[in-house]
């Protein structure tokens, strides 16, 4: 299991938000508990047209 609360796709990138348990940690070292990403792999299926989404939750659970 991963340490996402909210893991959204559309299209091509990705929104991930992490439990708020780690937000302190993550701060305190200066990295983003929200990023918002390319996937090239999704770029590659989107380009071939196999199995390609244009938006899909892939994971959303309570953040504590």
């Amino acid at each position: 299991m991963s340490n996402c609360w909210l893991n959204l796709r559309f299209g091509t990138y990705h929104l991930q938000a992490r439990m708020f348990a780690d937000w302190g940690w993550m701060l305190r070292n200066r990295l983003s508990p929200v990023t918002w990403s390319h996937n090239p792999y999704q770029a590659f299926l989107r380009s071939k047209g196999d199995g390609w989404r244009p938006f899909e939750v892939m994971e959303l659970r309570w953040p504590w």
